[in-house]
């Protein structure tokens, strides 16, 4: 089976960071749209490399976060006045926390580019995009990821202040979202940070790949296992 392609793997390293950037400094409503607008454009892309056009419900299960909209942007609501003062320190006093949520965003970008490039999906492979999506959870939750959150945590280490800088962008495209903010407008406004701080993440792109292609192989192919025998674990349960 061919390896992840190098074009593939750009896009996985530069959409875990849109995804972050979106996270850093919360905008009630918006951040929460914003995380599944970054996604569902990730996973697009990497069908088309694939070749593997996926429904917008496909990309929609393979990319938004379990909880729906409603209750998502309550929570952002409830817990607004925390993530606010969190997301200006965070690298201050959340800094382990953030890793680990770049190392799961990577392990799970990873893992649905082989779903795709591996044709695990139907209607080329058997298995449905909702028992993709269960299996990628499974493995990001329970997989040993530690070589991948070193990996972010050096270069982050030595990248905050370019983070920071590129955070903040877009937190004002998101701020700059008025009145009902619906998945178009959010889109928009992702569009244009990603262009304003298309330098700032270039800049964090390259060491990034270079310390993440340094972990050696052998990790991802075990992850790319534990997936499999998930996904044929579900299987067998759903013929049962």
């Amino acid at each position: 089976m061919k390896e992840i392609a190098p074009t593939a793997h750009d896009l996985t390293i530069r959409y875990t960071l849109y995804w972050l950037l979106v996270q850093w400094i919360p905008v009630p409503f918006a951040d929460y749209i914003a995380g599944n607008v970054v996604r569902r454009q990730m996973v697009t892309k990497l069908a088309k490399i694939y070749d593997a056009p996926l429904m917008p419900s496909e990309v929609k299960i393979l990319a938004d976060e379990k909880m729906g909209c409603l209750y998502g942007c309550l929570v952002n609501v409830l817990f607004f006045p925390i993530k606010l003062f969190l997301g200006k320190i965070l690298l201050l006093i959340r800094f382990r926390a953030f890793i680990n949520m770049a190392g799961r965003s990577y392990h799970a970008a990873r893992l649905i580019d082989y779903a795709i490039r591996a044709q695990r999906l139907e209607p080329a492979g058997p298995y449905t995009a909702q028992q993709v999506r269960m299996a990628v959870d499974h493995v990001c939750n329970t997989a040993d990821i530690d070589s991948v959150r070193a990996a972010f945590r050096q270069v982050f280490s030595r990248k905050t202040g370019i983070l920071k800088d590129a955070a903040i962008l877009f937190w004002r495209a998101l701020l700059s979202v008025r009145g009902r903010r619906d998945e178009s407008q959010v889109e928009r406004a992702v569009d244009e940070a990603k262009g304003q701080a298309a330098d700032s993440v270039g800049g964090i792109m390259a060491p990034l790949r270079t310390a993440l292609e340094a972990i050696p192989p052998e990790h991802f192919k075990q992850l790319e296992e534990a997936m499999d025998s998930e996904l044929h674990r579900l299987n067998v349960l759903n013929l049962g």
